[in-house]
């Protein structure tokens, strides 16, 4: 039975409704994704900084100065880790509402 004008136009706006979403979410993978991997290399980051600020603590004679840049910094990504954990939170909780 051949499809009405109608029938046609609601399949075709089914069909781009469907790639739009398939679009939207694969989307929300790569962010997911890069997000990981960014935050992953912060920790990394962090891990050095924080070594760092040991070796430079335990030295004889230790720099105040240098100490208390590696505390900036630390304190620093430590806080854009946390920025960037709560928004990877928020975009897997929009993932799951959108594409699950």
């Amino acid at each position: 039975m051949p499809r009405s004008g109608k029938d046609a136009q609601m399949a075709t706006s089914e069909a781009e409704v469907q790639t739009a979403v398939r679009g939207g979410c694969a989307l929300f993978r790569r962010m997911i994704a890069n997000l990981e991997i960014r935050i992953r290399d912060e920790r990394r980051r962090l891990a050095v900084l924080e070594a760092s600020l040991r070796k430079a603590e335990s030295q004889p004679g230790p720099e105040p100065t240098l100490i208390e840049q590696l505390k900036q910094s630390i304190a620093t990504l430590q806080s854009q880790i946390d920025e960037d954990e709560m928004s990877l939170a928020d975009i897997r909780i929009d993932f799951e509402m959108f594409c699950a």
